[in-house]
């Protein structure tokens, strides 16, 4: 058996030399310490025009460089770097050991402004996301989860940062200004339920974690969220989307007024939503919502607008 691993080192070393000896450079490089090959080791000559890495045998070459190489750089992470010349590696029969060494990690400092935790959720970031309902716009404010566990005609279960806020109790949600959260239901005090909201009317969403703001008001045990609607329509919107479990929806954005007053700064759309799923259970969910929105704004004076909105849901 040795006899035979002798005879396959000595084919191993001829093959290696009748490469250097066409005009090519080649080599094995190995763990000082184990012995065993080293693969992806960075072999480069001094002036850098030529690089290659060894591959899972830890081997390299150049092919055809003929008289042109020198020396060669050998670097790899967790090992000393060392220069050797190509005279030397023949002397070797084109073995190459690198010495293991520890690497010393420098301190890394991470600092950040603390407001960029707040930075608002873009319309661009909801379109992103492919988003059916504007509940699903609580899951991108960081650290709150919501959880449907009742079918789509129930407000979700939200937590935030852990801690369970049930329908709404413990969280402020309010658009354009307007509460959302209903301090009379009969699930109990707060419950927040965005559905009546079309998502492709969310400009913006507002939002901080903590404890109690009062500008905000009384649901703010842990946090709010602040979504802000267009004012003005870029453009008339159809849309007809349909998906699995006989899911449809259908929605309509169109502009009220024309050019010349939206040339005084004054703008009117209306909205519509349609909705029906039979649902992924076992018996057929046969869910319907119907959304209408509208909205009127207006410039009166250089530092006064007015704004006004109205919506309505059917199930």
């Amino acid at each position: 058996m040795l006899h035979r691993l002798t005879a396959l080192l000595i084919l191993l070393f001829t093959f290696f030399y009748t490469y250097a000896q066409s005009g090519g450079v080649s080599g094995l490089i190995l763990d000082g310490k184990s012995k065993l090959p080293l693969e992806g080791v960075t072999v480069a000559t001094i002036s850098g025009t030529l690089t290659t890495t060894t591959n899972e045998r830890g081997k390299f070459y150049f092919r055809n460089t003929g008289n042109t190489i020198n020396q060669l750089q050998i670097t790899a992470i967790g090992y000393e770097s060392k220069t050797i010349s190509v005279s030397a590696l023949e002397k070797d029969l084109y073995i190459i050991t690198l010495a293991p060494r520890s690497i010393q990690l420098k301190e890394v400092t991470v600092s950040g402004n603390p407001a960029d935790q707040y930075k608002p959720i873009s319309q661009t970031d909801i379109e992103l996301r492919g988003i059916n309902h504007s509940q699903e716009v609580l899951r991108m404010v960081p650290g709150l989860f919501i959880g449907q566990h009742a079918g789509g005609g129930k407000a979700e279960q939200i937590f935030l940062r852990g801690f369970d806020l049930d329908h709404g109790t413990d969280i402020q949600i309010t658009v354009d200004g307007m509460p959302v959260n209903m301090v009379s239901h009969a699930h109990g005090q707060g419950y927040a339920d965005l559905h009546f909201l079309i998502p492709e009317l969310i400009n913006k969403v507002d939002f901080k974690k903590g404890t109690y703001y009062p500008e905000k008001g009384n649901f703010t045990t842990t946090g709010y969220v602040d979504f802000k609607t267009f004012n003005t329509l870029s453009q008339n919107v159809l849309k007809a989307e349909a998906g699995m479990f006989n899911t449809y929806r259908g929605l309509a954005m169109i502009n009220l007024l024309g050019k010349k007053a939206i040339e005084k700064q004054q703008s009117a759309y209306i909205a519509g939503e349609y909705m029906h799923s039979q649902g992924y259970f076992d018996n057929p969910q046969d869910f319907n919502r119907f959304n209408v929105f509208g909205k009127y704004f207006g410039k009166i004076s250089p530092n006064t607008n007015l704004s006004f909105s109205a919506s309505r849901q059917g199930l």
